[in-house]
């Protein structure tokens, strides 16, 4: 199944990116972090050809950390007076 998909896909990617090439045990790290993040930029989602559609959804969107948006989490809307004026 999944798993299948993605030792097929990095065995696609590998002659790609090395030819005949013969790697030392660095080179071959650095060469299985390039595959990986091929890997997680492929799109989960649709491709629209519209430019103004959202970006579509990819593993590396959820394996990189979430910033803050700057929206208060709601026990702070609880301490926030809401009623001020600036």
């Amino acid at each position: 199944g999944f798993w299948e998909v993605m030792v097929k896909l990095v065995k696609n990617i590998f002659p790609k990116i090395l030819g005949k090439a013969c790697l030392s045990y660095e080179e071959m790290s650095s060469v299985l972090c390039d595959c990986k993040s091929v890997i997680n930029s492929r799109p989960l989602t649709y491709l629209s050809e519209d430019l103004d559609d959202l970006i579509p959804l990819s593993p590396s969107m959820f394996l990189q950390e979430i910033s803050t948006v700057g929206v208060p989490d709601l026990y702070q809307l609880d301490t926030i007076d809401l009623k001020k004026t600036l």
